[in-house]
């Protein structure tokens, strides 16, 4: 494909819009030139409110958001946006106890955990199907930028579905999450937040707010400092996040915001998450106990030997063999050393300059800059190795292959390791049994490894934004132009597991195995390092210039709304490695390619209250990767080929709906059925083969999502408030490349077929209970895929149970309360996503005070 020519033929819809918005600008031209919708004329009519580009809080009710700026980049009633949006507003971020932004957004419908790895604290969500990490007050600074993100800085949280390469460039088909931040104002505040938990947790937070001089010069802090809760053992982990921002009004048509966040995390060490099971040879398990060199593999049990291609030679990466973590873990279990450690630091700038340019006319210009730094040292692999039953015999002292695992033929063996594999998958509580007798052992390998990560991201973009209204019609244009580059650079140091850089002893966590060991001692971080291999350095670059037009309209006096917009953008990637050895640079082919993805939007009230509407949109990515990569054995010796070279990844989405605002909003919803075909998809698969990690890169799935949303805001009476949401959704894989057939109508990893949360509060107001609240709710999900190399290992369908109770009073004029949130109220243990840990059940209780 020549990407440069992916939109040279537009199609017809594409065509139509870009004629439409020509059409509504040259119009809009007209009226100012003939005096229609001119100043004088339209303060003869009715005044001009001129868009804003942010949102005030003052606005919300309760759980209730009446506007959003993330879906058109100005303030616009969300009951009048054509596609579906969930806004959630402090008060629900406060009542749910919610911790990071993940607890946050997971309550809008079809969104879930996307974490995955080492960094689990990443905030990546899965929505509608395809991965995306958020947005901050709409700026995409990648998964490795905002790595943690802390909801004392956080003043309302934005879910955009369905492409949203109009506004944000390259993103996923599914939508965005843009988080806003706290802004200075004029009014003072000074509120301090004590809190307290099981495990250990405590933090402590607040948020002043001062205008220096009034309505000339405001300034805000937020700060937080958290212990995290300590419920795997070892582990600790401290937060400190500050945030300052400054509002300076320099006149009546300008002013300037200044913000800055800093953010360091400090594990030590880090609580992982439970290791996956994995089918290994017994030749692998016996080694990893006898020699110090050993490694258990599952090269030669499963991995490509099974896939619908195997048997004509193609390493597809299909793992059958990698399955859920061990059950008979403890749920404290945690497989770091005392001495690992994790370090991660965030600082970002942001200045924004607001002008009104003329009476119809307002800018926003922003640069926004931001650093981050990840070093994580860690004893361990991931994985936690079986050996089949039968295949291994102990006698009193150690382990070696059993002589009727021998005796078996190549097939033979090959359908134990299937049987096996099925039989956890199938009865995983009951599958772990014994060798010949013997309880069997669980290996798992205790590799050092140092990785370290850092990078930048540049932001610049400006918005101009226009109002004018006449005789029952009102247009909104909207035109902006971006520009982003993030840089990331990422070292991997690891023992080889050879005789020179040999693997520390490694543990069998079977308590009822003979061989039963595991050891947290603390290794001085000289004796660790020191023992690590060189390492390659890995630099990627990627940027995204865009321009684009939007107009917002409404007509026959807010009866029928239109949204029509189209973006031109250029994306570039390349890729840099240096050898450790050499310290020579190789500079990979890069990757450049360029796009236009239209947006159209319709939306018709049939009573003044209920709209429905209609959609389309595209969009557009580019690979971080420049090319596709596979694995190759040579003479048992396993590398990494590179193969072609990458391109665009494009996607179209369809999406009919209806939304209410009956009663003044008492009872707000969205009802949204789509479809999303993405085509040309990248997949990567990680395989671990001799206890080294290699990654394989594959092009050309594609995926069609299909599902139907319901989300509603209920006030049925003052005193209670409702939030609940549900999907139902079928997202699989369409169509694969040569060789990859056995990834067809597979799942993508995360998504789930069904979604639902609630959230209700309740105040009393009988004399003696007047000032009390509770609130209770749950968020379920059902079984999702696990991982992309096995498509039969789904994750297990959990529900949580929240609850929250509350009250408050005033001591003088300090206003004071204290809310006790219980999370996980059935302490059940459960997987967001694979490699992540669910967080146990626990209890919070906060004391608050503003004066």
């Amino acid at each position: 494909m020549n990407s440069n020519k992916l939109y040279s033929n537009a199609s017809c819809l594409t065509k139509a819009s870009i004629i439409a918005f020509i059409i509504s600008i040259s119009a809009i031209s007209s009226l100012a030139q003939s005096g229609v919708g001119s100043p004088d004329s339209v303060a003869n009519s009715q005044s001009v409110v001129l868009p804003t580009f942010e949102v005030s809080s003052t606005q919300d009710n309760g759980y209730r958001a009446s506007n959003s700026v993330s879906a058109t980049r100005i303030n616009t009633a969300i009951k009048d946006l054509p596609f579906s949006i969930t806004a959630f507003t402090q008060q629900f971020i406060h009542d749910t106890g919610a911790q990071d932004l993940m607890s946050i957004a997971t309550y809008s419908a079809g969104v879930t955990s996307g974490s995955r790895e080492f960094n689990a604290g990443s905030q990546v969500f899965s929505i509608r199907g395809f991965l995306q990490a958020p947005e901050h007050d709409g700026f995409y600074e990648s998964q490795y930028g905002n790595i943690y993100i802390d909801p004392v800085t956080i003043e309302r949280v934005e879910v955009v579905k369905g492409p949203s390469s109009l506004l944000y460039g390259s993103t996923q088909p599914g939508g965005t999450v843009n988080y806003i931040t706290k802004r200075a104002q004029q009014k003072s505040i000074s509120d301090f937040i004590v809190e307290g938990g099981s495990a250990q947790y405590g933090r402590l937070q607040f948020d002043i707010n001062r205008a220096i001089i009034d309505d000339k010069l405001l300034f805000r802090l937020n700060a937080a400092e958290t212990y995290e809760a300590q419920f795997a053992n070892p582990s600790k982990s401290q937060t400190t996040v500050v945030s300052p921002t400054v509002t300076w009004n320099v006149g009546s048509r300008v002013s300037v915001v200044l913000t800055a966040q800093y953010l360091i995390r400090s594990e030590s060490p880090p609580a992982l998450y439970y290791p996956n099971v994995e089918i290994a040879t017994p030749t692998s398990i016996v080694s990893s106990f006898n020699t110090a060199a050993g490694s258990p593999s599952p090269s030669a049990a499963l991995t490509n030997k099974i896939g619908i291609d195997a048997l004509a030679g193609y390493q597809d990466a299909a793992d059958p063999g990698y399955l859920p973590y061990y059950r008979k873990l403890p749920t404290s279990f945690n497989y770091s050393a005392d001495s690992d450690h994790r370090e991660s630091k965030n600082v970002s700038y942001n200045v924004e300059v607001d002008t009104k340019v003329t009476d119809h006319w307002v800018d926003r210009t922003n640069f926004d800059y931001n650093t981050n730094f990840s070093s994580q040292l860690m004893t361990g692999i991931n994985a936690i190795y079986l050996a089949p039953p039968g295949s291994l015999q102990y006698n009193g002292t150690a382990w070696s292959v059993a002589p009727s695992w021998t005796a078996l033929t190549t097939a033979q063996q090959l359908a134990a390791y299937q049987t096996f594999a099925n039989q956890i998958l199938s009865d995983n509580a009951n599958a772990f049994q014994t060798q010949n007798g013997t309880p069997a052992p669980a290996v798992l390998p205790r590799r050092v490894r140092l990785q370290n990560l850092s990078g930048h991201t540049i932001n610049a973009q400006s918005n101009l934004a226009g109002l004018y209204k006449l005789n029952g019609a009102t247009l909104k244009p909207l035109f902006g132009v971006t520009y982003e580059k993030v840089y990331t650079n990422s070292t991997t140091q690891q023992t080889s597991g050879n005789a020179t850089i040999p693997y520390y002893k490694a543990w069998d966590v079977n308590p009822q195995s003979p061989t039963y060991y595991i050891n947290h001692e603390s290794y001085t971080q000289t004796a660790i390092t020191s023992a690590i291999a060189p390492s390659t350095y890995n630099q990627s670059f990627i940027s995204d210039a865009g321009v684009f037009g939007m107009v917002n309209a409404s007509f026959f006096n807010d009866r029928l709304l239109a949204l029509f917009g189209e973006r031109y953008a250029r994306f570039e990637t390349q890729t840099t490695t240096v050898s450790p050895t050499t310290g020579i640079s190789t500079v990979g082919r890069g990757l450049r390619a360029s796009a236009a993805t239209p947006q159209v939007g319709l939306g018709y009230k049939v009573l003044p209250d209920l709209m429905v509407y209609s959609s389309f949109s595209e969009g557009f990515s580019i690979p971080t990767q420049a090319f596709t990569q596979g694995i190759q054995n040579i003479n048992g010796v396993y590398s990494s080929v590179i193969g072609n070279q990458s391109s665009a990844v494009t996607s179209k989405q369809y999406e009919i709906g209806a939304k209410t605002d009956f009663l003044n909003g008492r009872i707000s919803s969205t009802l949204a059925v789509y479809q999303i075909d993405q085509n040309n998809n990248i997949t990567q698969l990680n395989q671990v083969i001799n206890g080294v990690t290699y990654v394989q890169i594959i092009q050309g799935t594609n995926v069609r999502a299909k599902g139907a949303e319901f989300e509603v805001n209920w006030s049925p009476t003052d005193n209670l408030q409702v939030f609940a949401s549900v999907s139902e959704e079928d997202i699989r894989n369409v169509a694969e490349p040569v060789g990859y057939l056995y990834y067809l109508g597979a799942h993508p990893q995360n998504s789930a077929k069904t979604l639902a949360n609630l959230w209700a509060r309740y105040n009393f107001t009988n004399l003696g209970m007047k000032n009390l609240w509770v609130g209770a709710g749950f968020n379920y999900k059902s079984p999702s895929l696990g991982d992309n190399k096995n498509p039969a290992l789904y994750l297990d369908g959990y529900c949580l149970y929240n609850s929250a109770f509350g009250y408050s009073w005033t001591a003088g004029t300090t206003r004071m309360s204290t809310t006790l949130n219980w999370q996980n109220m059935t302490n059940i243990v459960y997987q967001p996503a694979n490699q992540v840990r669910g967080l146990p059940g626990r209890a919070v209780l906060s004391l608050e005070a503003k004066f």
